[in-house]
């Protein structure tokens, strides 16, 4: 599913060429339920059954009242013919709204998502604002 940015974090990303147990993703997107609803229709291996059964509503409502904001989905198996480098064994990957992630890392609200990026992370993909503004000038 679509998504604003994502990030690489922890050991794994200083050694691409010595493969490790699991490579940790951080996934912004604008609106969490949405992406979950469509993730689950695409990957629904990737969460158990009983979010499957629930929806992504539930993910949604359990990752905003229990957690703090993020949702992660754990010893996922992904494809990854181009990256070679990163070859893993498994991947973990938390779904986080971008409101979350700029409240946490700009006023601390829970340092999570903060502390995530306080280990070495790398950006790995994203879409600048400029380009969203380029796209909608188009026409």
């Amino acid at each position: 599913p679509k998504f604003a940015s994502a990030f690489a974090y922890g050991a794994s990303i200083l050694t691409p060429n010595i493969p490790s147990q699991m490579l940790d993703y951080i996934i912004v997107v604008d609106d969490a339920r949405e992406w979950h609803e469509v993730n689950m229709r695409l990957n629904p291996s990737h969460y158990s059954r009983v979010l499957r059964l629930f929806g992504a509503s539930a993910v949604d409502a359990v990752s905003n009242t229990i957690g703090v904001g993020v949702h992660f989905n754990a010893y996922v198996d992904i494809e990854t013919p181009n990256l070679e480098a990163f070859k893993q064994t498994r991947y973990k990957y938390g779904v986080v709204e971008r409101r979350t992630i700029e409240r946490d890392v700009e006023g601390w609200d829970n340092l999570f998502l903060a502390g995530r990026m306080q280990k070495p992370y790398e950006r790995v993909m994203g879409v600048r604002e400029e380009e969203d503004d380029d796209d909608d000038n188009d026409d």
